[in-house]
């Protein structure tokens, strides 16, 4: 019964050669796309998965609304947000913040505190 299903097979694949092309290169893009997201995620679901305290580690956004409801996104605060969410801290503003940092394409900046939460 196998062998009958690949006898019609091979002949509609010889008769219809444009479709079985067609349909071949559907499938290996569809599979490429597939495979990309996949990393994607992957690499996503594993960003700074090797700091030993990993599960306290957050990125904070920066968000400023645009006309017509578009909004901008900046990864991480300004360095005088920054400042003041430490002297909260210190002060007792910000409960559960131990460390903040500005990271930079050029260099990193952190700004650390003798008192621990």
């Amino acid at each position: 019964m196998l062998k009958n299903y690949l006898k019609i097979a091979w002949r509609n694949l010889l008769r219809n050669k444009v479709y079985f092309f067609i349909n071949i290169l559907g499938l290996s893009i569809a599979l490429t796309v597939a495979f990309l997201m996949l990393l994607w995620v992957y690499d996503e679901y594993n960003t700074d998965k090797f700091h030993t305290n990993n599960d306290q580690l957050y990125r904070i956004k920066r968000t400023i609304p645009l006309e017509e409801g578009v909004l901008d996104v900046y990864p991480g605060l300004s360095y005088p947000l920054l400042k003041t969410a430490n002297s909260l801290k210190i002060k007792g503003g910000v409960p559960r913040m131990r460390e903040g940092g500005i990271e930079n394409m050029k260099k990193r900046t952190s700004i650390n505190s003798k008192k621990s939460c």
